[in-house]
């Protein structure tokens, strides 16, 4: 089940019963339940990522990474910055 609110798509958190099955609805809500510890676990490998780096790469080098310039942009965007 989707609802639709104003143009905002809507997934259920929860999983109940409701007489339908939509695997990818309840794989939304699964992702949506984790999130707060995927986020928290991708902030972690980002600052050991760059403690780990700082003393083998310069600021710009470690600026010009794109796996870590990916993470920073996830973690922004969940953050709502």
């Amino acid at each position: 089940m989707i609802l639709e609110d104003g143009g905002t798509t809507l997934y259920p958190v929860s999983k109940f019963d409701m007489g339908y099955s939509n695997d990818e609805d309840f794989a939304n809500g699964d992702l949506i339940a984790a999130a707060p510890e995927l986020l928290s676990a991708l902030e972690a490998m980002v600052s050991e990522a760059e403690d780990y780096i700082a003393g083998m790469a310069t600021d710009e080098e470690m600026l010009d990474m794109e796996a870590l310039n990916q993470a920073r942009k996830a973690i922004a965007k969940a953050r709502g910055q």
